[in-house]
C-alpha cells in the first residue's frame, strides 16, 4: 500500500493527463510568470496581488501566447475569441496564486522533498 502523499501524486498526476490541450500550452507561461513576480520581496504580490496586478499578468501572458505561431488555429485566431483566452488565463492564473499561498513553497510532485516531514523540504 503506498503512503498517504504518494496517493496524493499519484491523483495529481491522473488529473493532469486530463486537462485539456489548451491547459498544457497555457499553464507553462502562467507557471514562468508566478515564479518570476510571486515571492516575499515583491511588495505588489503580498498577500495577494490587487486586480491591476493581476490584469497585467493576464495580458503579459496573453501576448506571450498570442505572439507565439505554433499555438494558433487554423483560422488564424490563437484559441477563439480574445475574451475567452483572457478569461481561461485569468481564471489559471489566480488558481496558481492562490495554491501558492495555500501549500508555501510547493514543489511540482515527483520530485523529493515535495511534502512536510520530508528531509529537505523546504518552504
Amino acid at each position: 500500500m503506498y503512503p498517504y502523499y504518494d496517493y496524493l501524486t499519484y491523483c495529481e498526476l491522473e488529473a493532469e493527463k486530463m486537462y485539456p490541450e489548451i491547459y498544457h500550452r497555457v499553464y507553462p507561461h502562467i507557471n514562468r510568470i508566478c515564479e518570476r513576480e510571486d515571492h516575499p520581496y515583491n511588495h505588489m504580490m503580498q498577500p495577494f496581488p490587487k486586480k491591476e496586478m493581476v490584469d497585467k499578468m493576464v495580458d503579459e501572458v496573453y501576448e506571450q501566447i498570442k505572439g507565439d505561431e505554433m499555438y494558433r488555429s487554423p483560422d488564424g485566431y490563437p484559441y477563439g475569441p480574445q475574451n475567452l483566452l483572457r478569461g481561461l488565463v485569468g481564471a489559471l492564473l489566480i488558481r496558481e496564486l492562490l495554491d501558492r499561498r495555500r501549500y508555501p513553497r510547493r514543489r511540482r510532485p515527483g520530485y523529493p522533498g515535495h511534502y512536510p516531514g520530508y528531509p529537505g523540504y523546504y518552504y
